[in-house]
């Protein structure tokens, strides 16, 4: 049989039922506790550049900006929202005077850094559940087996920071060795966390399997001088080496020399801005991955229009020659249901922007369990 390449792209929706909250769960958390809870608990102890607290800083922003936001206990901006504001200053070099004083862009910067610190606490929780490696095995076991049959090629896409479906791809301690070839693709080279000599792992395209993150990661740090990336295990949770994002910390140096290290994550905004040369390589990575792949299987992704440099990807690759033979065959996962008699939305969405002489799409109703419970059977059933 010859070789088959299948790409998984995963959202939001495969970390939720994993128990990652929503995007509205997530600033309902941020901000019952910077405004509600006495002390809170996500910001404790962390300071902006001037040493006072950072989470008084959030919590000035958000009172000024949403000015009713206490009284309104049961709708509450989301985290795109919120986001989408002080990026749109960043991004415009503009002023948004929350603290009566200064307003500055620089300000905004901090609140930007409090805003991620507390997505990145919040999203790290759901992880620590021992179920969820229970869960994968069966999933782990069939990537395995789909990748050293016949050479097949399995590539993994995702929109998310969270590490839950990283694990079944690769683990950084036992499978990326200071002296030998990374078994598995990340898009981009690399370093070890706690690697001694710091010396870049480079990519290995040729590997059967490939994990491309494009947002970013929890288990990723970011020199802003060299722009090369520390990666550690798919467990671990780096947001401990950056609470004062402004003081060195141990582990949170470069090898290059310079401190400290940052998160690489970006954040859900309208005003998205991917910049980070390692997050480029990664997108045209994925682009590429894509293209060649002969089976496209999208799970707990909604394909939204705001997400219009995602939408571009996909479309380049299915515009671009790609030299497969036959029809290109398309499977959704998601969880939504028609109304009248009527396909999905979801669905209808996906058809539009993809259905065509050359491709044939699937549409499954059961989301990421169905999946689950699909694969658990081999790749070879869900192709049939």
């Amino acid at each position: 049989m010859s070789p088959t390449t299948i790409t998984l792209f995963v959202g939001a929706g495969a970390s939720r039922y994993f128990g990652v909250p929503t995007a509205n769960a997530i600033a309902h958390q941020i901000v019952d506790d910077v405004l509600a809870s006495s002390s809170g608990t996500l910001l404790r102890g962390i300071k902006d550049v001037y040493e006072e607290p950072l989470r008084e800083l959030l919590r000035k922003f958000l009172l000024r900006t949403f000015p009713a936001i206490k009284s309104h206990t049961t709708e509450r901006p989301s985290i795109t929202d919120i986001l989408s504001i002080v990026d749109y200053a960043i991004a415009t070099d503009t002023n948004l005077p929350f603290d009566l004083n200064d307003g500055s862009v620089f300000d905004m910067h901090e609140v930007r850094r409090a805003l991620e610190h507390c997505i990145m606490k919040i999203i790290d929780r759901p992880q620590k559940e021992a179920r969820i490696k229970s869960t994968l095995t069966d999933m782990k076991r069939n990537v395995k087996a789909w990748t050293e049959k016949d050479q097949h090629e399995f590539t993994l896409i995702s929109t998310n920071y969270d590490t839950i479906m990283d694990r079944v791809m690769y683990d950084v301690q036992s499978e990326f060795k200071e002296d030998q070839r990374a078994s598995a693709d990340l898009g981009t080279s690399f370093r070890l966390r706690f690697g001694i000599k710091g010396r870049l792992i480079s990519r290995n395209a040729e590997a059967p399997k490939r994990l491309y993150k494009l947002h970013g990661s929890l288990n990723w740090l970011m020199c802003p001088a060299c722009e090369n990336i520390y990666i550690a295990s798919v467990d671990e949770n780096l947001t401990k080496y950056v609470g004062n994002t402004y003081g060195v910390s141990e582990l949170n140096d470069c090898h290059c020399g310079h401190a400290p290290l940052r998160p690489l994550i970006i954040s859900p905004s309208y005003v998205r801005d991917v910049r980070a040369t390692a997050l480029r390589e990664i997108w045209r990575s994925a682009q590429e991955a894509l293209r060649t792949s002969g089976v496209w299987i999208f799970v707990g992704y909604s394909l939204p229009a705001e997400d219009v440099a995602i939408r571009s990807m996909i479309a380049r690759a299915r515009m671009s020659i790609s030299g497969l033979k036959g029809k290109r065959k398309v499977h959704v996962y998601d969880v939504s249901q028609g109304r009248d008699g009527n396909a999905p939305e979801v669905e209808a969405r996906y058809r539009i922007f993809l259905q065509s002489d050359d491709t044939e799409i699937t549409y499954h109703n059961g989301g990421m369990e169905e999946f689950l419970d699909d694969i658990r059977n081999g790749f070879d059933t869900i192709l049939k």
